[in-house]
């Protein structure tokens, strides 16, 4: 998602994200949702020193000119509060779906909703405001649960204005 941060205009995703575009030098790319503009980012990110889940997001500082930048809220969410997920579902294309609220957990969302491997990064929305990034989504010893997602919520992403 592209926001106004407290060091400038920039992308937030998740952190394990980014380090696979820098692992092998590629360079990620931003895009409308329609898919009309395209903009290459720099691999070079800024991200937290923890490694927990918490911590799992990283910051592209650099503008586009293509992009208006989210309406932030941090609003603390309640169980059954409805959202919108917006992700790259296997790294092909945008996918949105409906969700809501299941728990909320000090520094955690969990969500119900559908989002597949490749949405990590993306969006959470309240109405027309982003209040997450997708962080996973639940893997149990059944496999993955596409139906049950991991987000860190806005209010815990301190760059973020």
């Amino acid at each position: 998602a592209y926001v106004n941060s407290k060091i400038g205009k920039g992308i937030i995703t998740a952190k394990h994200v980014a380090g696979y575009f820098s692992q092998y030098k590629i360079p990620p790319t931003v895009c409308t949702l329609d898919l009309e503009k395209c903009e290459d980012i720099s691999i070079d990110f800024i991200s937290p020193s923890s490694e927990s889940l918490n911590r799992d997001r990283a910051f592209y500082k650099q503008s586009f000119s293509f992009l208006q930048t989210c309406k932030i809220s941090k609003k603390q969410m309640k169980i059954k509060d409805n959202v919108t997920i917006i992700g790259n579902s296997w790294g092909f294309q945008p996918w949105v779906s409906e969700g809501n609220v299941a728990w909320v957990k000090e520094k955690s969302l969990y969500i119900n909703g559908f989002c597949a491997p490749g949405c990590s990064g993306g969006g959470v929305f309240y109405k027309d405001r982003m209040v997450g990034i997708i962080s996973a989504i639940l893997n149990t010893e059944y496999g993955p649960q596409p139906n049950q997602i991991l987000s860190v919520p806005i209010s815990q992403i301190e760059i973020i204005e």
